[in-house]
């Protein structure tokens, strides 16, 4: 609930005619404590993963169907899968779009994962953990 559904709905409607392999947005107006976090993990998940991995966590995103339909060894099914697909599409260099979208403080409820720095740094060592299983899937 960080975007607004209009935006949300400008976002889709302004993407999905483009060529693309993956759409995935790129976070603006963010509070300066989000948006540095995100920039020291994108430093580091760059150098750990080789590539470019900065705002890896920005949502939305799109992706098309045949992928699903490829049999990969492994996708997440948890809070990683936004960084699995830009490290995925980026190691195949694949066409990686990243419009812009407004990001806000959470317009209502609470985050059911993001409860302060350890859960933060608990899902960071996830990522971190599974670049061999990612890198094994990539084959």
């Amino acid at each position: 609930m960080k975007i607004r559904p209009a935006d949300a709905c400008s976002f889709f409607e302004s993407s999905i005619d483009q060529e693309f392999d993956l759409i995935k947005a790129k976070r603006t107006g963010r509070p300066l404590n989000d948006w540095l976090k995100t920039l020291i993990f994108g430093i580091i998940a760059s150098v750990h993963f080789k590539q470019n991995m900065l705002d890896s966590g920005g949502v939305p995103s799109l992706i098309k169907r045949d992928l699903f339909e490829k049999k990969l060894n492994f996708i997440p099914n948890d809070f990683s899968f936004d960084v699995f697909m830009l490290y995925y599409f980026r190691s195949k260099n694949q066409k990686v779009l990243r419009p812009k979208i407004k990001y806000t403080t959470r317009l209502h409820g609470k985050s059911k994962w993001q409860r302060g720095y350890k859960s933060e740094i608990n899902l960071i060592n996830t990522i971190f953990k599974y670049k061999k299983i990612w890198k094994e899937s990539l084959k």
